[in-house]
């Protein structure tokens, strides 16, 4: 088949989960033969950003979004600039519009949904929806004022959660926004083709947008590529292997909950090592705050830094605060034979099905018990995995899940 994967960021400084599934998947369908090419966004496109990707195809710089603007319409304005949305959305509409018929499937991997109503109706158009961003107007589903799970995600509520301290009129405005993006989403998802990467993202999508399911919505879970990760481990074999090191990899914001883990770990007198690597707002007060701990900060590291980190220590958390629609950093541990330890929600509940054996993933109800199943974890003695061990069947593997992929492209 000839595969056009799109998506707003790629290239960029720092590639997220989206944008490495994204490429994932393009590797992935290369190596299986296919003609794959990605269309991605200007305003990143340097040598430096575009060297960076991985990726064994064609890359098409198709639209360029003026994403800074509407960063600081939000941040200084406190406006969600939902036209600006809406048009970009349009502009990647329109580069795809214009190539389409020289593929047979195009596959968009964004952060705006209603791309979907701007494609023509017979184009083979598939979209990914990766977060909350179906209804949130900040993509997390959670209240980063008071670092907890959103219970009303009514537009009103989410005007306010968007802006705090906003006076009515722009609290108004962004509640209209609110509402015009659910809309216009309700009525992409019913447009096209769209696959969500756990059955919890979806439940929650339908059920505040009050979507019903039906044969153009599916349910496919995030991936990893076993392969891949393999080879890059085997690039750094000379490590010792720590059962009991804990590592968290996550973006340091207030929503992942590397703060809150380690404020939990200090409250409760702990004071083994632990590795962090990520970067974000916190990174810089969280250094200050803990630096008379045993806690090493990496800063943000490539995808094999990760993974060699991964391999090194036997404790891997996932400290997010949010739902988590199915976090890919959680599945490489697992296939690694970490210990994964997390909280009780989001589509981590799901990844659950994908552990080694019975014990290897550990939930808890608040953070003060995810430090004590830690704690607990790292004094006993756990045993080494090896990189043959890794090379069996794992069914998260793109391998496996590209099988439902293919069937999704070809309905």
């Amino acid at each position: 088949m000839k595969i056009l994967l799109v998506s707003e960021l790629i290239p960029y400084p720092v590639l997220g989960g989206l944008a490495r599934h994204c490429i994932t998947l393009g590797n992935y369908l290369q190596r299986e033969g296919h003609e794959v090419s990605i269309m991605g966004n200007c305003e990143f496109a340097d040598a430096e950003h575009i060297g960076n990707l991985g990726f064994a195809g064609q890359l098409i710089l198709g639209f360029k979004l003026n994403r800074t603007l509407s960063r600081r319409i939000e941040k200084y304005i406190g406006v969600y600039p939902y036209p600006l949305y809406k048009r970009f959305a349009k502009q990647i509409a329109k580069a795809i519009n214009k190539i389409a018929e020289k593929f047979d499937v195009v596959h968009y991997h964004g952060h705006y949904p209603m791309v979907s109503s701007f494609i023509n109706k017979d184009i083979n158009f598939i979209q990914t929806r990766h977060d909350h961003g179906t209804f949130c107007l900040n993509k997390l589903f959670f209240k980063e004022s008071t670092l907890s799970e959103c219970i009303d995600p009514s537009a009103d509520n989410c005007a306010v959660c968007f802006k705090p301290n906003n006076d009515s009129l722009r609290r108004h405005i962004n509640y209209l926004g609110c509402l015009e993006w659910r809309a216009d989403t309700v009525k992409a998802l019913s447009t096209h083709k769209t696959i969500f990467v756990s059955e919890r993202a979806f439940d929650i999508a339908s059920s505040v947008l009050g979507l019903n399911r039906h044969s153009g919505i599916s349910v496919i879970h995030n991936f990893i590529d076993t392969k891949d990760i393999i080879s890059k481990i085997n690039k750094s074999k000379d490590f010792k292997f720590n059962p009991a090191g804990v590592l968290l990899a996550s973006t340091l914001n207030p929503a992942k909950g590397v703060s809150s883990f380690l404020k939990a770990y200090r409250d409760a007198g702990c004071n083994f090592p632990v590795t962090v690597a990520g970067s974000g707002s916190e990174l810089a007060s969280m250094k200050t705050e803990f630096k008379d701990y045993p806690i090493t900060f990496c800063g943000w590291l490539e995808h094999e830094g990760v993974l060699t980190l991964m391999a090194q220590n036997g404790v891997f958390v996932v400290s997010s605060l949010l739902q988590e629609t199915g976090p890919i950093t959680a599945l490489e541990a697992i296939f690694l034979g970490n210990k994964v330890y997390a909280l009780k929600r989001g589509g981590i509940l799901e990844l659950m099905s994908y552990a080694r054996n019975p014990n290897q993933v550990e939930l808890y109800n608040n953070m003060s018990e995810l430090v004590s199943g830690v704690a607990s974890a790292i004094n006993k003695t756990t045993e080494s995995g090896s990189l043959d061990t890794f090379g069996r069947d794992f069914g998260a593997c793109i391998k496996e899940k590209i099988l439902e992929i293919m069937k999704c492209y070809k309905k």
